[in-house]
């Protein structure tokens, strides 16, 4: 009796566990599907190929590219100014 009760207990397991596993395998599926088709989500723009607020593309950089050259700035001398060493001052001395 016991062994007849152990058997159906056991096929009733073996039932269940196989439609759970059935079901889970289809949902395994399509989870690997979830959010492909939805814009929105990480994983719709990978599959739209579009870039946005949720998945924000990176700036591009080139390797290859020179930083701009430093502007000289003029300096506001005053006016009739000459640096030391040159001018009529200068020559003078030496002579």
């Amino acid at each position: 009796m016991q062994r007849v009760a152990a058997a159906s207990l056991t096929a009733a397991l073996r039932r269940a566990w196989q439609s759970f596993a059935s079901s889970s395998s289809a949902t395994l599926s399509e989870s690997l599907w979830l959010g492909t088709r939805d814009s929105r989500t990480r994983r719709g723009k990978i599959f739209k190929g579009s870039n946005g607020k949720s998945r924000p593309r990176k700036a591009a950089v080139n390797p290859w590219a020179r930083p701009p050259a430093p502007q000289q700035i003029p300096i506001p001398y005053p006016p009739g100014w000459q640096p030391a060493g040159i001018g009529s001052g200068a020559a003078a001395a030496l002579t």
